[in-house]
C-alpha cells in the first residue's frame, strides 16, 4: 500500500514543532507553568507541611503541569497549522525560506 503524501496541515505542524523545539519552547512553557503553580498553590515554609504532604503536593502539581504543558504545546502547534492549511503555497515557500535563513544564522 502506498502512503498518501502528508497534508499541508501536517507539514506545517511538523515545521512549527521543529521551531518550537529549536526555541526550547516546551522547556519555556514548563518553566512558566512551574512558576504559576507556585503562585497558585502558594509557597509553604519548610516546616508547614510534613514530608508526606510535601511529596503529595509535589506529585499532584507535576502531574497537572505535565498534562497541561503537553496539551498546550500540541495545541500551539496544531491550531495554527490547521488554520493555515488552506493558505496559498507561497506562504509555505516563504516559511521554508525563513526557516532556512534562521538555520543558516542569517536571521
Amino acid at each position: 500500500m502506498i502512503d498518501a503524501p502528508p497534508t499541508p496541515a501536517a507539514c506545517l505542524a511538523d515545521r512549527l514543532g521543529r521551531r518550537l523545539d529549536a526555541m526550547h519552547g516546551r522547556d519555556r512553557i514548563s518553566a512558566e507553568f512551574h512558576r504559576l503553580a507556585i503562585d497558585v498553590v502558594g509557597r509553604a515554609e519548610h516546616d508547614e507541611l510534613d514530608p508526606a504532604a510535601k511529596a503529595l503536593l509535589h506529585r499532584a502539581m507535576e502531574r497537572a503541569i505535565f498534562r497541561t504543558e503537553t496539551d498546550i504545546a500540541d495545541r500551539f502547534i496544531h491550531e495554527p497549522a490547521d488554520a493555515l492549511a488552506e493558505t496559498p503555497d507561497d506562504l509555505f515557500d516563504r516559511l521554508a525560506r525563513a526557516e532556512l535563513r534562521r538555520d543558516m544564522g542569517l536571521d
